[in-house]
């Protein structure tokens, strides 16, 4: 099979490219799929027609299809592979390092509007962090992820946008509502910049909209150093010119100011003492039930609120039973114990059930730990992921706070697998005065989803007969004889 990628890299990382999959030979239906593939033992080529080379001896490849109705596969896949020798640089030759030490590495993100001129503020203000020897990521908003672009990579953050009825782009927001709720990032420079069509439009709201939404992080918010733009760029446009180039300039300015704020904090940011020894959050139980709502995201995709009611009796995984209740949708019955799981229609579409072979028509990994839905891989306390290559999260912190009026403990924890690039950031609130009841969850990858999750009504008390199968389910014989039989 053949794979046609488009791929980019930056200076920052020079040997990590972000890769979409544009077509497969065979075609297949399972649409779009993003990658990161990473180079190992990279070695500098002398100048080929003019331009300097560099050539790897491996490569480590990790991406993810997203969920869709045509395809279980959904998830991360891993891969290694070795490059041909004959693509091979020689032993002999110098490793290339391009990422400059010391500077300032600045993010651009905006919300592209139909006549481009939120981009062209975009680039002017990347301009003005070029030439302050930044090094600098500009990016659409459905291209940035929070763990990889802001929490990892970013000294600075700077949101751009139209305004929208008073308000930044909705999806700049949604942007913000990814940032981690209990990491603080008081260590880095947050700024604005917007396009409307008239002074009293909401361009100076819209501003402090993103800005405010950054500071509540800790972020120190600046803009450029001249009256015109110490809030932010904001530019009154008509919607088909270019800008003027006097607002580019005032663009240029507050990206060069950043990028040298940002370098400034860089070099005074502590150097961060030792962690103590963190104690694992609580396991969820054998049996619980609660109401989940959560948020699910990823590169090019929004399944915006999903709100399920879960009720689960996990022993061991290969014998947990599950009930997932969609509202006025499907009700999702899985049976590990019995090999089979059961699609199950509400009444006002008939109520009829679909039965699916685990391990045939849906993939075995929904038996391979405690489940949670939109939330933890694992719920049985060591909370790991990856079935070919499992692992154990980490934990790195746990604070006291309030978030959303509620008094909490957070964990915050990282679980790395055996290939050390494929790793899940997980941070679980409980309650303060009730450490076995969780009340939020939010898991990252820097390439695959990332989902925001709220619990309520948790409680271990279940009614072990929800777990019976309909009798409607049974539409032949074979499968009611082998459940029979089991």
């Amino acid at each position: 099979d053949t794979y046609h990628f488009v791929c980019t890299f930056s200076e920052d990382e020079a040997h990590v490219a972000t890769c979409t999959l544009t077509f497969e030979e065979p075609s297949r239906a399972q649409g779009p799929a993003w990658l990161t593939a990473k180079f190992h033992d990279v070695k500098f080529v002398p100048l080929q027609n003019g331009r300097p080379t560099c050539l790897a001896e491996r490569v480590t490849i990790i991406g993810s299809y997203p969920f869709s109705s045509v395809t279980d596969d959904a998830g991360i896949y891993v891969m290694k592979a070795v490059i041909e020798p004959s693509l091979r640089a020689p032993s002999a030759h110098e490793s290339l390092t391009l990422k400059a030490a010391g500077l300032a590495n600045v993010l651009i993100v905006y919300a592209p509007d139909a006549n481009g001129q939120t981009e062209q503020l975009a680039n002017a203000v990347a301009d003005g962090a070029t030439f302050a020897s930044a090094n600098v990521k500009l990016f659409m908003v459905q291209q940035a992820n929070y763990a990889r672009d802001v929490s990892r990579w970013a000294d600075a953050v700077v949101l751009g946008s139209g305004v929208y009825n008073g308000n930044a782009a909705p999806e700049i927001l949604q942007f913000i509502n990814t940032f981690d709720f209990e990491q603080r990032l008081t260590f880095k420079v947050g700024s604005a910049f917007a396009t409307a069509g008239g002074p009293a439009a909401g361009l100076q709201g819209t501003l402090e909209q993103m800005s405010g939404g950054m500071s509540v992080f800790g972020m120190v918010t600046v803009g450029g150093t001249s009256w015109k733009n110490a809030r932010g760029t904001g530019i009154v446009t008509n919607g088909t010119q270019h800008l003027k180039e006097v607002d580019l300039l005032l663009a240029k300015d507050q990206g060069t100011r950043v990028a040298e704020f940002a370098k400034m904090l860089r070099s005074h940011m502590p150097t961060p003492e030792p962690s103590p020894s963190i104690e694992n959050p609580m396991s969820w139980g054998k049996t619980w039930k609660a109401t989940i709502s959560a948020n699910v995201t990823q590169v090019g995709y929004d399944a915006g609120l999903v709100i399920v009611n879960f009720t689960g009796d996990c022993p061991t995984p290969s014998t947990q039973r599950m009930l997932t209740v969609y509202g006025d949708f499907d009700t999702v019955l899985t049976r590990c114990d019995i090999g089979y799981e059961f699609i199950i229609d509400p009444p006002s579409r008939g109520g009829g059930c679909h039965p699916r072979s685990i391990g045939t028509d849906v993939s075995s990994r929904i038996c391979q730990a405690c489940g949670c839905p939109f939330c933890v891989r694992d719920t049985n306390g060591s909370f790991t992921h990856g079935e070919q290559h499992p692992s154990k999260t980490k934990w790195e912190s746990s604070t006291d706070m309030k978030l959303q009026g509620i008094n909490v403990k957070v964990w915050q924890g990282k679980a790395v697998s055996a290939l050390e690039d494929y790793a899940l950031h997980t941070s679980i609130a409980y309650l303060a005065d009730d450490l076995s009841i969780p009340v939020f969850v939010n898991v990252t990858h820097p390439l695959w989803q990332q989902s925001t999750a709220r619990i309520d009504s948790f409680t271990h008390d279940i009614d072990d007969g929800i777990f019976a199968i309909p009798p409607n389910c049974f539409h032949g014989h074979a499968l009611a004889l082998k459940l029979h039989v089991i």
